[in-house]
C-alpha cells in the first residue's frame, strides 16, 4: 500500500520534470526573477541619485528670498 502511494506522488512529479512544460515553467520563473532583480537594482540607483537632488532643492527653496511686488494692478510711481 505504501509503495503504491509513493508511486502516485513520484510518477506525476517525474513526468512533470521530464516534460517540456516543466522546462518552460522553470525558464519563466528564472526570467521573472531576473526582471525583478534588474528592477530592484535600477530603483536603488535612481533613489541614490534623486535623494541628494531633492535635498539640494529643499535647501535652495528654504533659503530663497521673496521679493515684494507691491499692489498688483497699479503702476509703479
Amino acid at each position: 500500500m505504501k509503495r503504491a502511494r509513493k508511486n502516485a506522488i513520484v510518477l506525476p512529479l517525474a513526468r512533470f520534470l521530464l516534460s517540456e512544460r516543466g522546462a518552460i515553467t522553470t525558464e519563466s520563473i528564472i526570467v521573472g526573477a531576473a526582471i525583478l532583480g534588474t528592477a530592484i537594482a535600477t530603483m536603488s540607483q535612481v533613489h541614490n541619485g534623486v535623494e541628494p537632488l531633492g535635498v539640494e532643492v529643499q535647501t535652495t527653496l528654504s533659503n530663497a528670498q521673496v521679493a515684494t511686488l507691491g499692489t498688483l494692478g497699479t503702476a509703479p510711481e
